[in-house]
């Protein structure tokens, strides 16, 4: 990995962890159950899926593809 690439993807990275932490601060109690709609996945099921995600991303870079969908 390059220099400019390292770079990259350490402000993409941490760019997701600021805004990630601004929007979690000081949620109310319960925020974590809350689903828009029916059909909609709820705040906490989000944040399970975005870390799947990254997981997903991580076994790319390594070289063996792998998805595993964990429960919050």
């Amino acid at each position: 990995m390059s220099g400019s690439e390292r770079t990259l993807l350490r402000h993409a990275v941490a760019t997701l962890a600021y805004r990630s932490r601004r929007v979690l601060a000081d949620v109310p109690q319960g925020f974590a159950a809350f689903r828009p709609s029916e059909d909609s996945r709820s705040a906490v099921q989000l944040l399970a899926h975005m870390g799947d995600l990254f997981d997903w991303a991580l076994s790319i870079a390594e070289g063996r593809q792998a998805w595993k969908d964990e429960a919050p």
